[in-house]
């Protein structure tokens, strides 16, 4: 019986060895379904890809593909990625994922997304206006209210295309709306574009904004105009003419100004004798050397010079034979020329020569064949000539030129124009000179270009539908021109091609230190280098 029951244990054990042999192994891959996201949806920010997988055998891993590059194997539940889409360009992506079993058999399922994380930015939070105020540029911009809001961020550039762009402030601090930065250098343009992010560093641009350090205003002077003036170190000096409240009489009329185009003093001369000033130059020794009229075109002595100091103290005041003065320069030490125009039974300029104290040392006179002879300006050239400018029978515009001791050494007529009323020498030596053609409703703005050899090398017409009259021209610190006048205020190159035009009025302009530009007309006007205001 032992014997038996041993021999039965062995057939059991390998009865039951060649039933283990028998038992087939699992070859079913799981189940697998992608919960989220569905295919074909639109997608942005963070986007969880959530699945669900089974198997009897049990879920070994989950791996995630994002085109077709392994982005997470999850061994644990729940099986899930967080994409965090801000890093991909917007576009159509291909999400895979492969679920495997504990028999290595493995199931994989692939949908189609797009990304679009443009429409899911932050909103733009623009800039409402840059003002320069005391040595500062403060920028202000509209307040952010999206729930996912993180920080404002405000760049600075040099250029508009915010090249080498450098961060001058950041904050969370939704609220906050405005920035002021300190110190900045006066005569510069800048630019600024803010940068809003959410919570995940998606970016929304502002528009570029211009601002410049330039000090601009406009002060306007009630009854009075102002025809002229000059730049005296930090200050202005306008001159012209006041109506005073008896009788509508007018009176030669100084401001002086600072700076900021505050008032340091403001003066009448002449009485009932003196109508408005014309001219007025800094005279070597400090004081001013004003021209004036009594605004009569009658025989007589109607012609004023005026001498004042820098407070506005009247040192002097003498007539001249004329009808209308128009200039007047240093040539020398204590010496001065005027011109003016003499009315007999037709008109001629004059130039005379004065001293310090205004007296007659010379005269000379420029007549045109029993022509009406026009004279507005004189100038010194760089080697000691005198340049003579006005219009014949105001239908001809023409040049004269004197030497240092008024003899007439030649004179160019010029065709093109009815009437000069200014002119300046440029960096190359040569005449440029502005005035109109044409009359009436038809009068169009000229300059034109002469040499030193009285030869004509370009002339330039502004070409605008509207009546303008130009009256002043400067040439600015890089080469270019700017003119004003009537309905006119302009900037050209050297080779006539417009780099920026506004509708503003005045009669002399110059150019400041800063790179803009002071107007003196009905009002005094201090623009940037582009001819605006800020």
């Amino acid at each position: 019986m032992k014997k038996l029951s041993v021999i039965s244990l062995i057939f059991s054990l390998l009865f039951v060895f060649s039933c283990e042999d028998k038992v087939e192994k699992d070859t079913t891959p799981p189940e697998l379904t992608i919960v989220s996201p569905t295919s074909g949806s639109t997608i942005g920010e963070i986007v969880q890809i959530k699945v669900q997988t089974t198997d009897e055998s049990g879920i070994f891993k989950v791996d995630f593909y994002i085109q077709n590059s392994i982005v997470l194997s999850d061994t644990t539940l729940p099986y899930e990625y967080e994409w965090n889409t801000t890093t991909n360009q917007d576009g159509e992506y291909k999400v895979k994922v492969v679920s495997f079993d504990t028999e290595e058999n493995f199931v994989e399922s692939e949908i189609s997304v797009t990304v679009d994380n443009e429409s899911k930015k932050p909103s733009i939070s623009e800039i409402d206006s840059l003002v320069y105020k005391d040595n500062s540029f403060i920028i202000y911009w509209s307040k952010n209210n999206d729930s996912d809001f993180k920080s404002y961020n405000l760049f600075i550039s040099e250029d508009s295309m915010m090249s080498g762009k450098q961060i001058v402030f950041e904050t969370n601090d939704r609220s906050q709306n405005s920035y002021t930065m300190s110190n900045v250098e006066n005569g510069i343009y800048r630019f600024f574009q803010l940068i809003t992010k959410d919570s995940y560093n998606l970016e929304s641009s502002s528009q570029v904004k211009e601002i410049s350090s330039f000090i601009t205003f406009t002060m306007g002077f009630g009854n009075k105009r102002g025809f002229g003036g000059l730049i005296d170190g930090d200050n202005y000096v306008m001159i012209g003419r006041t109506t005073t409240d008896v009788s509508d009489e007018s009176d030669l009329w100084i401001v002086k100004l600072d700076l900021l185009g505050g008032l340091i003093w403001e003066n009448n001369y002449g009485g009932n004798q003196i109508d408005e000033g014309i001219d007025i130059i800094k005279s070597n020794g400090g004081d001013y050397f004003i021209i004036g009229t009594s605004g009569s075109f009658e025989i007589g002595e109607h012609v004023y010079v005026l001498k004042i100091n820098g407070d506005g103290q009247l040192l002097w005041e003498k007539s001249y034979k004329g009808s209308r003065g128009s200039s007047i320069i240093e040539v020398g030490i204590n010496k001065f020329i005027f011109l003016s125009e003499i009315q007999d039974s037709f008109s001629y300029s004059r130039l005379t020569e004065i001293n310090e104290n205004g007296e007659v040392t010379s005269t000379t006179d420029f007549t045109k064949n029993g022509k009406n002879v026009t004279g507005e300006q004189i100038i010194k050239s760089n080697d000691d000539k005198i340049i003579l400018s006005g219009s014949i029978n105001n239908s001809q515009g023409y040049l004269v030129k004197y030497s240092s001791t008024m003899n007439f050494e030649s004179e160019l007529l010029i065709n093109s124009m009815t009437h000069i009323y200014s002119m300046i020498m440029d960096s190359n030596n040569d005449i440029l000179v502005i005035g109109n053609s044409g009359g009436g409703t038809n009068s169009k703005t000229v300059l034109t270009m002469t040499s030193s050899n009285s030869e004509i090398i370009w002339t330039y017409v502004h070409n605008t539908n509207s009546y303008s009259l130009g009256y002043s021209v400067v040439q600015t610190s890089e080469g270019n021109f700017v003119f004003c006048g009537q309905n006119i205020f302009q900037k050209i190159d050297n080779n006539g091609n417009v780099i920026w035009d506004h509708n503003q009025s005045g009669n002399e302009i110059i150019e400041t230190k800063d790179g803009g530009f002071i107007i003196f007309g009905g009002s005094l006007i201090k623009t940037n280098s582009v001819g605006k205001q800020n």
